[in-house]
């Protein structure tokens, strides 16, 4: 019978165990007190840093002084001196105030630490492998803080969310060194996870706060509708100087309720093309004769609308979407437009797509300008008007309000018209623009895709949050999975807080990868070992899922492709929401 997993015990093992212990006692018993020192050395470091490689510094250093006690002939002189120390006549106290006195010649002392410490980092090094072949292992569990990670947490205990380059997440559990976001990695874009109530937004906010501090862009896609959150966004924005909006639906009567609001309108460009695509996304088309037809039907009314005073929101828009009304608004600025007859005709030649199906994108305009977001949507309210491509050129930062819980039909309507927005506008230029879409089941679609697939050449820092990876695929069920390894694969950092999913914990392990572990089995006959047994190589997950499932509220795991890294961190406190 192989038992699996089992580490050998055969008689080289046995043998190597027995001459190290045999080589510390010899050590102790010649070379005097320091060779104790030198063997705590190694195992004080792995413990203060909670790094086994950590003993490889000491040993290298303890073979260094030992090669050149022996290239100078210290190194027999210091053993002959420590046996004779131990060798003189006397009662047993005698000798062992002379074993201590072997600490006061400075020679003697270099060789009794060096070989302390050699031998005891050897051990170490030794029992951490037999460890590793265990079938439980430590990192099977959160790292518990080793000393080291408390004193450099109490001594850095407000960080700044900016620092040059990147942002602070948190902290290293295992270490407390500082787990930084580079703004490098946030270019190839972040996807957050974790189910509720488990931290993602803390880790948005500090996100947020480091673009804030540090002049850049930011635009907010908040699915869950948490307005006081959009609210603290602003405030601390205005606070560094920097132009802020917030884009919410006022309910009446509800408690804390404030119109505070601002209006938005999509369309700040010239483009008639450009317009009309962004109107077409706004639905799915399953036929494609349809879909030819309602672009072309599209492209003519966005001719229209700039033709007679520019595209300047969606409720300019709406009302000129049908043949009738264009004509109509043609023929009272016909003076005005040099190719007016043109135009007519081109309206003209649209009647047939009209009649032919393009009724559902006309009612669905019409349905979201008569929405209750519908009066956010008119630039003519009185309101301060956003445009992205204004709020991206003067550094601005936009809060939406999407609740999908309230508004799950227009929420996602309009997440779908801001991203067209966000696409056009990135293309225009490339410079750093920070976008986050939480709660990203409200609005994911094939536009998201774009968003993330094409924005890192545009400036676009891309951070993708949900409650789970189903949340990727959740609205696009035809190609879900597809589409889900589509947008995992543009992706660079996962920052995973709890995940109650055994299916999401086990896809979260699997992005962070495996390594080689060596496995070994032993032979056992009647209960007894043989001796004989055989190594095979395994693949482990570099982060166990069990992991992902018992984190704490604001810890998370970390796990950078570019960095081949998984960190286990306690994320910090967002001075956004203080």
């Amino acid at each position: 019978m192989t038992t699996p997993n089992k580490a050998p015990t055969d008689d080289a093992t046995l043998m190597l165990n027995v001459a190290l212990f045999v080589i510390s006692i010899v050590g102790i018993a010649c070379l005097g007190p320091l060779v104790v020192v030198g063997g705590i050395i190694p195992w004080l470091l792995a413990w203060l840093f909670a790094d086994a490689a950590m003993v490889i510094l000491p040993l290298l250093a303890g073979f260094a002084v030992l090669a050149w006690s022996l290239v100078s002939g210290q190194f027999i002189a210091v053993i002959w001196q420590g046996f004779n120390a131990l060798q003189q006549p006397g009662s047993g106290l005698d000798v062992f105030w002379a074993w201590l006195s072997l600490a006061a010649h400075p020679e003697f002392a270099m060789v009794a630490i060096a070989v302390g410490t050699i031998v005891s980092a050897a051990l170490r090094l030794h029992l951490q492998d037999r460890r590793n072949a265990l079938p439980y292992k430590k990192e099977d569990k959160k790292p518990h803080p080793a000393p080291i990670a408390q004193l450099r947490r109490r001594s850095d205990q407000s960080p700044p969310a900016a620092i040059k380059g990147g942002t602070v997440l948190g902290y290293d559990l295992g270490n407390g060194k500082r787990c930084v976001l580079t703004d490098r990695d946030a270019n190839h874009h972040v996807l957050i996870v974790g189910s509720t109530g488990a931290g993602k937004t803390v880790s948005d906010l500090n996100v947020i706060e480091s673009h804030i501090l540090r002049g850049f862009p930011v635009v907010y896609l908040d699915g869950k509708g948490d307005i006081e959150v959009g609210r603290a966004i602003k405030r601390f924005a205005e606070s560094q100087g920097r132009p802020a909006f917030l884009f919410h639906h006022h309910i009446e009567g509800e408690e804390g309720a404030v119109d505070d609001s601002c209006a938005y309108t999509p369309f700040s460009t010239s483009d008639p093309s450009a317009v009309s695509d962004m109107v077409m996304t706004l639905r799915e088309w399953s036929e494609p004769h349809y879909e030819v037809l309602a672009k072309g039907f599209m492209q003519t009314v966005a001719k229209v609308a700039m033709a007679t005073g520019g595209a300047r929101d969606l409720p300019t828009v709406s009302k000129i979407m049908n043949v009738n009304a264009m004509i109509r608004a043609v023929r009272k600025n016909k003076s005005a437009i040099a190719n007016a007859q043109e135009l007519l005709d081109e309206i003209q030649d649209q009647r047939a797509a009209e009649q032919a199906g393009v009724q559902s994108l006309t009612g669905l305009v019409k349905n979201l300008v008569r929405s209750s977001f519908g009066p956010l949507l008119d630039t003519n309210s009185g309101r301060p008007v956003l445009r992205l491509a204004d709020a991206r050129e003067n550094g601005g930062v936009a809060y939406f309000s999407l609740p999908a819980l309230t508004f799950p039909g227009v929420s996602k309507d309009l997440g779908r018209l801001i991203i067209n927005d966000l696409r056009l506008t990135l293309a225009r230029k490339r410079t750093p623009w920070l976008i986050v879409l939480d709660e990203i089941s409200a609005f994911a679609g094939p536009q998201m895709l774009g968003l993330v697939n094409q924005g890192r050449s545009y400036g676009a820092r891309v951070v993708l949050a949900g409650q789970s990876f189903a949340d990727v695929e959740r609205s696009v069920t035809e190609q879900g999975p597809a589409f889900r390894n589509q947008i995992l694969g543009s992706i660079n950092t996962v920052i995973v807080h709890r995940l109650n999913s055994p299916d999401d914990a086990e896809l979260g392990a699997q992005f962070a990868g495996t390594f080689l572990k060596a496995e070994t089995t032993s032979q056992v006959v009647g209960g007894q070992p043989t001796g004989a047994g055989s190594v095979r190589m395994t693949r482990e997950f570099s982060v166990a899922p069990d992991i992902l499932k018992d984190l704490d509220f604001a810890e998370a795991v970390v796990i950078s492709k570019s960095s081949h890294t998984t960190r286990v961190i306690r994320t910090r406190h967002s001075e956004i929401v203080k």
